[in-house]
């Protein structure tokens, strides 16, 4: 796998490399580099290095280490040592340049090829040098600080500054938060001295590991704030990658920009944009054979459920656990359970620590970077810096170890919110079901995806469905849980009708059905033989459809339930009119309006009212067609439902798009995408989106248009709704026609007459057969012209379709005025 690129990081690199620049010139900076674990400091001061090597500058790096019971002043003497080696080697002309110093004493020193020091005690003559050789380590170990350490600082910022004078120096200095007091020290003394000089030192640092614990500020802190005042710092805060930049970074080291529907998702999801958090999980799918580089196909193949956690990522957080002590390690596995961001209350309600104990723990893991403090809200709440932090606390604990936690956090949430329950519902279903209780489960799941319902998130709600019924699937039968499976069964079939999940939802309603004859329950058997018709029309399963929505009428009329007869009215108008019986639709819209004045049922009176105007709008007539669109758009948006405003929206988008205003069509589209997305029906949206594209191909804005094309055929692929897919595969040739490459926009018209045929819908067939004529005529293929078209007026002529029998007339009309007109010439 490619070495990690830098991505997200231009303006750190251009700001890093000016300060080099000053430098160069004789101004000496230092710069901290804030960041968390993983984020790229490092990789930031590759770059860095990279651009000073090409200036000539001398690099050399100091590195701090974690309680390894070091040497004080280690990062400046490695360093210097390393200097001392690097200046030491022989040069392009054969010749080494051995290093010599000033001390304080106004001796000279020389340093070895070894990166030694001599750092006598002053023996030999005034001025002379003294090629006594010393340990640097050793000497500065020995130096008594009280009284010497002025003497011995001013020695290492000499040798700096000799370095600097022979050539450039850029000194770095690595996890400079685990640096001993004394190197701190010796830092402020040194950066005092190198303002004139042609030095940058940068020291890099997490910032979690700088906090204040106990009321008592880090030591670095309190070091960046001396330094700060000499005014020749700067600081650079790293940033983790946002979504964006995530993808880039993956494409980069993949070699390739399409990826799996929800991939670079899951991936920023995982690593939360800590670059090599990102690294490590790449690493990993190769490793493992998930993703294989030489596979051009393997981006087809990926199982979106094997990403994991690295051993290697799992082994540094696992590194970072073991150095709390026991009760802070214990709180970070408590709180793993109550989720990603969690209430203190609740936590102390599961630990065996007290209040203070708690409090205490907590700040160390704050201390420790593992956890944040929401200081925002009124409520003590905190949360995982990283998801991956809380997924490896968690799967630490025995099965056994969670089920208690989870029961005890379920408890401890329900009692805590005895009168507010419904706030934290998603919690109260997760804990109860973690904790195996499956009559809650069941119970509170289902209230969960109601609320989901009401928060306008269908995925959510289906989700939460579903996980209900595996509860009541495991439990014993009893009259109280098969009226909650009906209940759960029906919500869950509705919104998978909505979500275009028709398979599922007819298997949900066909259940009902069977279920409802045991408890009785005939409207919820009423309200699944509509959905059934519903989506058999959709199919254009056109007796099926006739035959359930019959059933449907029959039992809201034995209820005397105004509102469903008149709904089963306004399916039956829908179905007539997709058939193009527009007489019989009329009809049945008529019958529903009549029915729904006395209910005054706003939803199904916005939706007959859309429909209506959609028939209307076929026999041509406008007027009333735009009139009942706008009558159906105010009551959706008074009831806020986004589904029925975004059909609302794009009906009167086809009307302007229908008279030649296409900026205000495009307007109308555009909104309606916003409020099908909001809605979470996929079917609108895939409507709204093929509206927009035949919107931009007539606008000459060709390229979009085709995009807005393929993310809609995408969708009804998905939904299996052939007409659609016939639809938006003519709107393909449209664009082809207009582009003038005729053999692609033959193939699109082929395919789309073929798909609408089978399908015997007339209205379709003869816009499609339209369309078809048109091109054949714009490709002098006069002949095909005559008959696509000649077969598109006799098709529109049975159905009544006032406006398109002028349009089909209007088309052989200019056949024949061709034909004369070339007769004439000859």
């Amino acid at each position: 796998m490619p070495q990690r690129k830098l991505v997200g990081r231009e303006a750190e690199v251009g700001r890093l490399k000016n300060l080099l620049d000053d430098a160069l010139a004789g101004r000496g900076h230092i710069v901290f580099i804030s960041g968390e674990a993983g984020i790229g400091k490092t990789r930031l001061v590759d770059e860095l290095v990279s651009y000073a090597r090409e200036m000539g500058v001398l690099t050399v790096q100091g590195k701090c280490l974690y309680r390894e019971g070091t040497d004080p002043y280690l990062p400046f003497t490695d360093a210097l040592r390393e200097a001392s080696a690097k200046l030491a080697a022989p040069e392009s002309d054969g010749e080494a340049m051995p290093l010599t110093f000033s001390t304080g004493m106004g001796a000279a020193k020389d340093l070895g090829p070894m990166g030694v020091a001599a750092l006598a005690e002053g023996s030999g003559e005034r001025g002379a040098p003294d090629t006594t050789v010393l340990d640097l380590a050793g000497e500065l170990r020995r130096i008594d600080i009280g009284r010497e350490r002025d003497r011995m600082y001013e020695t290492v910022s000499s040798m700096m500054l000799e370095i600097a004078r022979r050539r450039p120096l850029l000194l770095f200095f690595d996890d400079l938060h685990w640096a001993d007091n004394a190197t701190l020290q010796l830092l402020g003394y040194v950066v005092r001295s190198i303002r004139g000089a042609r030095v940058l030192l940068v020291a890099a640092y997490r910032p979690e590991e700088v906090s204040p614990y106990r009321g008592q500020p880090h030591p670095l802190t309190e070091a960046m704030v001396r330094i700060n005042r000499e005014g020749i710092s700067a600081t650079i805060s790293l940033r983790r990658l946002d979504p964006r930049e995530t993808r880039h970074l993956l494409s980069i080291i993949l070699n390739r920009s399409d990826f799996p529907e929800g991939f670079v998702e899951k991936v920023f999801r995982q690593t939360e944009g800590n670059p090599y958090f990102l690294e490590e999980v790449v690493k990993s799918l190769v490793d493992r054979g998930i993703i294989n580089p030489r596979d051009s196909l393997w981006h087809q193949k990926v199982d979106m459920t094997s990403l994991a956690i690295p051993s290697s990522v799992r082994a540094a957080i696992t590194q970072r656990i073991g150095r709390l002590g026991p009760a802070a390690a214990r709180t970070l596995q408590n709180s793993s359970v109550l989720g990603q961001e969690f209430d203190f209350w609740v936590l102390a309600a599961i630990s065996d620590l007290s209040e203070d104990d708690l409090v205490e723990a907590l700040e160390r893991l704050i201390h420790a970077g593992l956890l944040l403090e929401d200081t925002a809200g009124e409520q003590e709440r905190y949360r995982f810096s990283y998801t991956m932090i809380r997924e490896v606390a968690y799967e630490n604990l025995s099965r056994t170890k969670r089920r208690l936690l989870h029961r005890k956090a379920a408890e401890a949430v329900e009692r805590l919110h005895r009168d507010r329950r419904d706030e934290v519902i998603f919690s109260l279903a997760y804990h109860f079901s973690m904790a195996g209780d499956l009559p809650k489960s069941a119970e509170y799941f289902a209230i969960a995806g109601r609320k989901a319902l009401q928060s306008f998130a269908p995925d959510e709600a289906a989700r939460y469905f579903r996980k209900s019924l595996e509860a009541l699937e495991k439990l014993e039968a009893s009259p109280r849980n098969l009226k909650l499976e009906v209940e759960v069964l029906v919500s869950l079939g509705n919104v998978l009708y909505t979500t275009g999940e028709w398979d599922e939802a007819l298997d949900c309603f066909s259940e009902v059905i069977t279920l409802g004859e045991e408890t009785g329950d005939e409207g919820l058997r009423a309200l699944s033989h509509l959905r059934l018709g519903e989506i058999q029309e959709k199919r254009s399963e056109w007796a099926q459809a006739a035959e359930s929505l019959g059933r449907a009428l029959e039992l809201y009329d034995r209820l005397k339930d105004v509102s469903g007869q008149a709904n089963v009215h306004r399916a039956r108008m829908t179905m007539f009119w997709r058939q193009g019986e527009y007489e019989k639709a009329l009809e049945e819209g008529t019958k529903g309006l009549l029915l729904l004045d006395k209910t005054g049922d706003k939803y199904i009176t916005g939706m007959t009212l859309i429909t209506l105007g959609a028939v209307y709008y076929d026999t041509g007539d406008f007027g009333k067609s735009r009139q009942y669109y706008e009558e159906g758009l105010a009551l959706a948006r008074e009831i806020g439902d986004p589904l029925e405003t975004a059909r609302a929206l794009g009906s009167l988008g086809n009307l302007e798009m229908r008279d030649g205003r296409l900026d205000a069509a495009l307007g109308l589209f555009e909104r309606s995408i916003s409020a099908a997305k909001s809605s979470g029906n996929a079917r609108q949206v895939g409507y709204a989106l093929a509206s927009a594209g035949e919107c931009l191909a007539r606008m000459g804005d060709l390229e979009k248009a085709m995009e807005y094309l393929d993310r809609s055929i995408t969708i009804f692929e998905k939904l299996d709704e052939r007409v659609m897919i016939g639809s938006i595969m003519m709107l393909r040739g449209i664009i082809y026609r207009n582009n003038e490459e005729w053999e692609m926009a033959r193939k699109c018209f082929t395919e789309s007459t073929r798909i609408v045929e089978e399908l015997e819908m007339p209205y379709v067939l003869g816009e499609h057969l339209l369309e078809f004529g048109i091109t054949a005529s714009m490709q002098g293929d006069r002949k095909e012209a005559r008959r696509l078209l000649t077969r598109a007026l006799r098709t529109f002529e049975a159905i009544g379709a006032k406006k398109y029998v002028e349009k089909a007339r209007s088309e052989l009309r200019r056949l024949d005025e061709s034909d004369w007109e070339e007769e004439k010439a000859e």
